[in-house]
């Protein structure tokens, strides 16, 4: 019988027939209006081994969620760092260039010209330096 007509309940080992010794779960039910109970067992292996498959898939799923998101953060770390160098090597290459021309035609070598492509600051001062190479005060203007 139950302990006082309530439910009980508990964790013990269990010895099987193969000798092997096994955890289990049972539940007592007091049954109204009689004396007795209905007892419910489970080994706890095989009550938490549904429970542990999942965490287990999910563990994976996680981590390869995790490796995804690694991949894609340095690949995009990557990418962008590419572009700020190929963007610096050819800013600084124009740079360069520049400065090559306004020291030739600080020299007074005024050498072979160059023509400005961009229409951003850079380009502007390659006009600016190319007006200083043929003497134009015009070629100022357009300047701020």
């Amino acid at each position: 019988m139950s302990r006082g007509g309530r439910i009980s309940r508990g964790y013990y080992t269990w010895q099987d027939k193969d000798d092997k010794f096994r955890n289990k779960y049972m539940v007592c039910t007091p049954i109204a209006g009689t004396r007795y109970v209905i007892a419910a067992t489970t080994y706890l292996d095989e009550l938490t081994g549904p429970a542990r498959m999942i965490e287990s898939g999910a563990r994976a799923i996680t981590d390869k969620a995790k490796l995804i998101a690694l991949a894609t953060s340095a690949a995009a770390f990557l990418l962008t760092g590419l572009i700020v160098f190929i963007y610096s090597h050819r800013l600084s290459g124009r740079v360069r260039s520049l400065a090559e021309a306004a020291a030739r035609t600080g020299a007074g070598r005024s050498g072979r010209g160059f023509q400005s492509t961009s229409r951003d600051e850079i380009g502007d001062l390659e006009e600016a330096v190319a007006g200083l190479r043929n003497g134009s005060p015009d070629s100022f203007k357009h300047l701020p």
